[in-house]
């Protein structure tokens, strides 16, 4: 007797969704999925992980370029300055160390900023005049410190 094994497959697969297990756990889904309490798959976890770890490396981001401009050292986010920022600010809940902020994020922000000018002078003529004549006592004027007002 020959069978047909396209047969075989296919009648378990209904077999299965007509037993009770299948059942329940269909219906169990439909509750779930009407009340808001679906399971989350781990595409839509690591999904939502990643968003969330972007969002902090943005931030993280934020803070060393705010600390760079401002002359502060990265020292200061492991003093109170990172711990306000802990607290209050969400994303920054895993904000790395002040050494690893300037290893890692200093040099990704100069970078950053770095591009920036580039992207902003490609097209711009650019002339640098040094004044090198000397001055009454035969300095040159390149080498003299300016007087701050």
């Amino acid at each position: 007797m020959v069978t047909d094994p396209a047969k075989k497959p296919y009648d378990r697969i209904r077999e299965h969704l007509m037993s009770s297990r299948h059942k329940k756990f269909k219906t169990a889904s439909k509750e779930a999925e009407t009340a808001g309490t679906s399971q989350q798959t781990l595409f839509d976890m690591s999904c939502r992980q990643r968003a969330k770890e972007t969002e902090a490396d943005g931030v993280i981001h934020d803070f060393v370029r705010a600390l760079a401009y401002s002359g502060i050292s990265m020292h200061q986010a492991d003093g109170p300055l990172g711990d306000f920022a802990r607290k209050y600010c969400k994303a920054v809940k895993t904000m790395p160390t002040g050494q690893r902020l300037r290893l890692k994020y200093l040099k990704e922000a100069f970078d950053k900023e770095m591009e920036k000018i580039r992207d902003d002078m490609r097209d711009v003529k650019v002339s640098v005049i040094v004044d090198e004549s000397p001055d009454i006592t035969g300095v040159p004027m390149s080498q003299k410190k300016r007087k701050s007002s």
